[in-house]
């Protein structure tokens, strides 16, 4: 059975969504796809690698946690549940991708400033 790239990139999101650390090996099994094939679908979909479109969605996640008043999810704890080793690595990928620190990201959150990302 074939899948259109559409098919395919609609599944590799839903497997991401649920665990965005996940590998491309990791994708390939769960969706029963070939690796090739599931590259090519995320760079139709979206002009990325697998690996670059993973990066993203996890830093999107990072943000809008850090968006969230909720104090128990602080910078080492979004940190470690995206898969990062240390919160240095995160802020540095976060401000890599919008010009912010995760702290100043929190100030903006706290006076009302919404970032789009």
């Amino acid at each position: 059975m074939t899948y259109s790239s559409l098919q395919v990139f609609s599944a590799i999101e839903s497997v991401v969504a649920a665990k965005p650390s996940v590998h491309l090996s990791e994708v390939s099994k769960v969706i029963k796809v070939e690796r090739h094939s599931i590259e090519r679908s995320v760079r139709e979909a979206t002009g990325l690698s697998f690996r670059k479109y993973r990066q993203r969605k996890i830093l999107v996640r990072a943000v809008n946690l850090l968006h969230t008043d909720n104090p128990i999810m602080d910078q080492k704890t979004i940190a470690f549940d995206l898969g990062y080793r240390s919160t240095g690595s995160l802020g540095r990928a976060i401000k890599r991708m919008t010009g912010m620190t995760p702290s100043q990201i929190r100030r903006e959150q706290a006076n009302g400033s919404c970032l789009v990302v």
